[in-house]
């Protein structure tokens, strides 16, 4: 899935986001938390497992050059095979990954999909915890989570929602959400995804009882981590 990188939205983005959140509320029982991170983890492993690799690299091309180009006549390998030679070879290398990992996709790499993918969803849950949304009087919260760098997105829905709405029926949204980042347009995506999810929850008998109250907060939620 590709993704813009995150950039703040707009005070005008943000007012219809919040306006769309309680129209859509007005439909239906159910109260939904749009939610965006730059990233859900800081992954402190990416960073040494990058480190080691640029150092890997590096002592592999060392060892070629010693196997197959091994010239004492030359002062450049003679300079480069000294002790102090070694070592700014290899604090070159050590230089040149901590560049390379400042590029989202070869961090990304040295994450690994897997691992992402359980930290997004972890990050999503805790949110969920965090912001209440657990804490609805029907069970009826629903959690949009936008994790940018890793190219996320993931609805959690409480169990009053999922006991009445199949769980393909959030495809539509994550859809729309994803659209609208890949065209620079995250707040409009987010704005048309909310909408969806209004009518797809009053289809699924999620629908407003006269009693019902805004238990949450309209405003969309943003972090770094």
């Amino acid at each position: 899935m590709f993704f813009k990188a995150f950039t703040p939205l707009s005070p005008l983005e943000l007012d219809d986001i919040k306006q769309v959140v309680q129209s859509a509320e007005t439909q239906t029982r159910a109260e939904i938390v749009p939610y965006l991170v730059a990233q859900s983890d800081k992954y402190p492993e990416a960073f040494y497992r990058c480190l080691i690799a640029g150092l890997f690299v590096g002592l592999l091309i060392a060892t070629l050059v010693w196997q197959f180009y091994m010239d004492w006549s030359s002062d450049v390998f003679n300079a480069l095979y000294s002790g102090w030679g070694m070592s700014l070879w290899m604090l070159t290398w050590v230089i040149i990954s901590l560049l390379m990992y400042r590029i989202p996709r070869i961090k990304r790499f040295f994450i690994g999909r897997t691992s992402m993918r359980n930290r997004v969803h972890n990050r999503a849950m805790r949110a969920f915890v965090e912001e209440n949304v657990v804490d609805t009087t029907e069970r009826t919260g629903i959690l949009l989570f936008v994790s940018f760098f890793e190219h996320r997105i993931e609805v959690i829905a409480d169990k009053g929602i999922n006991s009445q709405v199949p769980d393909d029926t959030w495809k539509q949204v994550v859809a729309l959400i994803r659209d609208g980042i890949k065209t620079n347009n995250t707040g409009g995506g987010l704005v048309e995804a909310i909408k969806l999810c209004g009518d797809l929850l009053q289809q699924n008998n999620i629908e407003i009882r006269p009693d019902d109250v805004n238990e949450l907060s309209n405003e969309i939620r943003i972090r770094k981590t």
